[in-house]
């Protein structure tokens, strides 16, 4: 019996070692000297017992020689040539091809796993290290065997994650020298290739301490730290993934610059390395260069957060190869991140700091004293730039701006929970609107949680969105966008929105309805007060959501509050982004941090049903199990539960009162040319966070100007953890934003009123 495959595309019998076109006692030697791990010789160039001839003698091969000494019959008829294992789609979507294996098990190699694992190290074009070459940035790859042996070209799903390479808690002290951050702008000549490694070579030398480690560092590493398991069901459907932590981490060269183009660019160099525009090398030492040969040049970036903003900078750079990103609660504006309309919003003004210090893991174990004073310097220069502007827009913000790009080329998902109260859903706006000006195809996809993403990898729990569950929605996404199936999913609606109504998520024509309203698609809504002015003051007002929930939020007016409340008699669909017009004066001009806010709250005497995470994620309910793959664990299948209340803050905003022409773009907060006069009068356009949010038949929009509205991630923050622990996350007290209490100002009621957007075609009039 004989058994024939294809290898190089050449025909050849199983167990003829020597590849001479029969199977003779010499073959069975060389056999018998595998099975006993004697040292096989070179023969015609090839690797002795390699029945497949992929370049290794593996499980496969030993398989066949199995099969052909037992005279087993082979699944296939004779002469029948097995076909390369390649990506197989149903129904629209990616199935497995390759059983999963772990790679964080302490046994691991490559040799007996379907999926092959490595690292390479992208050149970047910049040296933020000032070692006088372009850092290099470590990237790890995963991808099945049949990639990388050449039976298909892999699409690519790239994750772009400072997290990954470790976070700590202490944080770095700051050097204090004088720092323009052009020094690390510098843009030095590449390496010069010295030769080439393959895949193959790569593999073969790769380490489970490659991307397994764990910390023992006084600097406040965490004691481990793994790396990606987010795309794991993606990769046993024949998907590559590519992870990178970026500059100043772990393995890579280069310093931690949160937000900065330098950090934005090194995760588009992993794109043009995949996409065989840039070189990668085999270490961080040495110039020995390596290539992508298995990538099929279409690649999506995907992440949360953090990950979530990389993926949407980098598409805003029109890298060629990022054919789609989806982007869970991403940034698109940093300034906006910890700032609103002139004055500042998180406990600090420096959080880009705070968050490079969370991330600059090159830093946490070994690193050499002039790197450490570079980055501290630089930290400094970060420091300085957003405590000087104190909640203003300026040129540190300015660069840190990707709401303003037009040259988006990728399409996108846009995914963004209408409850976040960490990245708020302004950011998913102008993130929404970037892509619409770069007339690049996009969709949203709103949930009623907090700052989670629908199929969450930390308590393994995905979501139904209509018929199929969430990780089914992004395999019918990437089969699309990377691999060219037509399955149909670039006609979804552009926005799907869960309802806060009924739990159900349901499509809508356009998210830009609410950006052309008409007199038919707006509610407006005005002071109750008759009198012709209101004094709204700060002194003895509750900051924090919580807080103002309990109290001050009753539906009537008091010293710190003027409401404007509307009796809905029909359902109403709010549908974007509210302004208030407030027509205001105030005597106290020389307080810092002196604001006005507002809140919009949905209000029924009658308790109702809501999403109410109020800054926590929403508790769920399983209702089955969410299938991930073979080798991988199934997921929770979950409905998100809701609460029973009275009230439910539908939406926040605050802007600076020294600032009155600050609007909704983020480039208007800029420091206002002239000190506001406690003789005149302002109008003011406060802007709330957009929203999608059905308001009940008999229920009452109330409507709060208040002094000052903490969200409940800062009010979770201070006021749950000590002043210890503050300070362990690099927050000092005396560098924390402290509202005043000791100002008010006055509201002309003639002149002040909001407009509340609606959706036509779901609401009444």
């Amino acid at each position: 019996m004989s058994v024939q495959a294809y290898a190089d595309e050449k025909i050849f019998l199983c167990g003829d070692s020597d590849i001479d076109g029969s199977v003779t006692v010499t073959d069975a030697t060389v056999i018998q000297m595998y099975r006993a791990k004697l040292r096989l010789l070179p023969f015609k160039g090839e690797q002795l017992g390699d029945v497949d001839k992929d370049g290794m003698v593996s499980v496969i091969d030993a398989t066949y020689i199995q099969m052909y000494l037992t005279k087993m019959k082979y699944p296939e008829s004779i002469n029948t040539p097995v076909k390369p294992r390649v990506m197989e789609f149903e129904n629209g979507s990616a199935k497995q091809i390759v059983k999963y294996s772990d790679p964080y098990d302490k046994n691991y190699n490559n040799s007996n796993s379907d999926i092959i694992r490595f690292t390479v190290y992208v050149e970047t074009d910049y040296d933020t290290d000032l070692d006088g070459k372009p850092d290099l940035v470590k990237v790890w790859i995963q991808l099945p065997r049949a990639a990388a042996q050449g039976d298909y070209k892999a699409p690519v799903i790239f994750e772009a994650s400072p997290y990954c390479a470790g976070t700590g808690l202490s944080m770095f002290t700051r050097l204090d020298e004088a720092f323009d951050e052009k020094v690390i702008k510098e843009m030095p000549q590449k390496r010069i290739p010295e030769g080439y490694a393959s895949t193959e070579e790569l593999s073969a030398k790769a380490k489970v301490e490659d991307w397994y480690y764990y910390f023992d560092s006084d600097k406040g590493g965490e004691s481990f730290y793994s790396n990606y398991k987010s795309f794991d069901y993606f990769l046993v459907r024949g998907f590559a993934l590519v992870g990178c932590a970026g500059l100043g981490t772990r393995g890579s060269q280069g310093i931690e610059t949160c937000g900065s183009i330098m950090e934005r660019d090194a995760f588009r160099s992993v794109i043009e390395w995949l996409h065989g525009d840039r070189n990668a090398y085999t270490g961080i030492s040495g110039n020995i260069k390596v290539e992508a040969d298995w990538s099929s040049k279409k690649i999506g970036m995907a992440g949360h957060s953090y990950t979530a903003t990389m993926a949407y900078e980098v598409a805003t750079t029109g890298v060629e190869g990022l054919e789609t990103v989806v982007s869970s609660a991403g940034i698109s504006s940093w300034y906006d991140y910890s700032n609103s309309q002139g004055t500042p919003t998180y406990v600090n003004y420096d959080y880009t700091t705070f968050l490079s210090d969370y991330c600059a893991s090159r830093l946490f174990e070994h690193y050499d004293d002039f790197t450490l004073d570079l980055y501290r310097k630089w930290k400094n220069f970060a420091y300085s730039q957003q405590r000087g502007l104190a909640g203003d827009y300026g040129p540190y913000w300015e660069d840190r701006d990707y709401s303003k790009a037009d040259n988006i080329k990728a399409s996108a998902l846009i995914v963004h929970g209408l409850n976040d109260d960490n990245v708020k859903t302004k950011q998913f706006e102008l993130m929404w609107d970037a892509f619409e000006r770069s007339g690049a195809e996009h969709k949203a996809l709103l949930h009623q949680n907090d700052h989670i993403t629908p199929a969450s990898e930390d308590d393994q729990t995905d979501i139904m969105v209509g018929d199929i569950t969430y990780k089914e929605l992004l395999n019918r996404w990437f089969s699309h966008y990377l691999a060219g199936i037509d399955n149909d999913i670039e006609n979804i609606p552009d926005v799907l929105c869960q309802s806060n109504a009924d739990g159900l998520f349901y499509g809508y024509d356009s998210w830009n309805s609410y950006d052309s309203q008409n007199e038919n698609g707006s509610l407006v809504m005005r002071p109750d007060s008759t009198d012709e002015t209101s004094t709204v003051s700060a002194k003895g007002a509750h900051e924090t959501n919580r807080e103002l929930l309990k109290s001050a939020f009753n539906g009537k007016s008091s010293d710190n509050t003027s409401v404007f409340t509307y009796e809905v008699t029909t359902p109403v669909m709010i549908n974007g982004t509210a302004k208030i017009r407030l027509c205001l004066k105030t005597d106290n001009i020389d307080a810092e941090n002196t604001t006005v806010a507002a809140a919009l709250v949905d209000h029924c005497e009658k308790s109702f049903m809501a999403f109410d995470p109020n800054g926590f994620d929403l508790e769920y309910t399983e209702i089955g199990t969410s299938v991930q793959g073979e080798g991988l664990e199934p997921f929770k299948l979950v409905r998100w539960n809701q609460s029973e209340v009275t009230r439910k803050i539908i939406s926040t905003g605050i802007m600076d009162l020294k600032n009155p022409d600050a609007h909704f773009v983020p480039s208007t907060s800029v420091k206002a040319d002239e000190q506001v006069s406690s003789e005149n009068w302002y109008t003011y356009d406060l802007y709330l966070q957009p929203n999608m949010y059905t308001v009940g038949s008999g229920h009452t929009l109330e409507l709060y100007i208040l002094p000052y509205i903490n969200g409940t991630y800062d009010d979770y923050i201070l006021n749950i953890f000590s002043e210890e622990y503050l300070e362990m996350r690099g927050i000092r007290l005396e560098e924390t934003v402290i509202h005043k209490h000791d100002y008010s100002f006055m509201i002309d009621n003639s002149k002040s009123f909001a407009v509340i957007p609606l959706d036509p075609t779901d609401s009444g009039k």
